[in-house]
């Protein structure tokens, strides 16, 4: 098994730790950061080498990630490095670096990879290539999955025609760029569209309060009893969790066209899927369609779900991301 010190915060939550918890069945993980023990914000990566070697009495680890959670992404206003003393470029170790929130502060993450003499990255972002040539560091795209032991069929019965959960972004985000220019405000023109007279007979769960969050089986379960699934990329076109989790819940995965986005990730509309377009003209008749015709419906869930269990689980994460970094070992 590969041996690998994981440089991040402590119980970041969903995506980080489902991650985590997947790469430490496979290779032999030392977690290093606030909130696990051993930590100081003192210590250089050759104090870090040293502990390492102290606490698993392995010489050196194989590789050095940071993860998810490292860096200054939310937590500061301006800066992103956690911590610039660290001496990262000062070791000859392999080093991985997992791009995270792509739509804040790239340009220090860019930087960062550069100054600090980072092997590979992984990013879920499609445009990927695009920073390989700028920094002529090979970039590998591993996108967001879902838990299959958590988000799967739950034989709910299907009371929800229509369902939607996450946050709206008219007064936040949107009018600075950060959703990037495909967005157009998607989601509330949505809920403006969904607020019309001829969706009355519907039944319709749209929950876009920022302060209530579903997540693991409870969530799991509510996308069950839905028939369609209401989703858009995420900010500058990411692809989140949500679109995995929708298809391993037995819902139709009902979502905006954006096919850079989409392209190698495997979603094709009528199969495991059904895309409307940006300006909403064909949004009302899939949506008619899919509700009523429980047949069709119902072979593009069995498609999805399929699709989800052959591709799109943490385990393909992980073997891309153990692949890679043997690769450039």
């Amino acid at each position: 098994m590969m041996n690998i010190i994981l440089l991040e915060h402590k119980n970041k939550g969903l995506y980080y730790d489902d991650f985590v918890k997947a790469l430490k069945k496979k290779a032999n993980v030392f977690h290093y950061g606030p909130g696990f023990k051993y930590y100081s914000k003192k210590h250089d990566i050759s104090a870090i080498l040293k502990l390492y070697s102290f606490v698993t009495g392995i010489e050196k680890p194989d590789l050095i990630c940071v993860g998810f959670g490292w860096a200054l992404d939310g937590r500061h206003p301006t800066e992103f490095e956690f911590n610039p003393s660290l001496g990262l470029e000062k070791v000859s170790i392999k080093k991985a670096f997992i791009l995270n929130k792509e739509y804040k502060k790239m340009k220090k993450k860019l930087i960062f990879i550069k100054q600090r003499k980072v092997d590979l990255v992984f990013t879920v972002h499609h445009k990927y290539k695009e920073w390989e040539d700028l920094l002529e560091v090979p970039f590998y795209r591993m996108p967001f999955a879902a838990d299959h032991n958590i988000f799967k069929d739950y034989k709910q019965e299907k009371t929800i025609d229509l369902g939607f959960s996450g946050n709206l972004f008219n007064t936040q985000g949107y009018k600075s760029g950060i959703m990037g220019e495909n967005f157009n405000n998607i989601r509330e023109r949505i809920r403006d569209e969904l607020e019309k007279e001829e969706y009355k007979d519907f039944d319709i769960w749209f929950n876009s309060n920022p302060g209530k969050y579903y997540y693991g089986v409870e969530y799991s379960k509510l996308i069950n009893r839905s028939k369609l699934w209401l989703c858009t990329p995420s900010a500058v076109d990411l692809v989140g969790p949500r679109f995995y989790e929708i298809i391993a819940s037995n819902s139709l995965l009902f979502a905006k066209k954006c096919e850079e986005a989409y392209e190698e990730l495997g979603f094709i509309d009528g199969v495991n899927c059904v895309l409307f377009e940006d300006n909403l003209t064909d949004f009302r008749e899939k949506l008619v369609y899919y509700i009523e015709n429980d047949s069709e419906r119902g072979k593009i869930i069995k498609n999805a779900n399929d699709f989800f269990l052959n591709n799109h689980t943490y385990h393909h994460r992980i073997d891309l991301f153990l692949k890679k970094a043997r690769e450039n070992l």
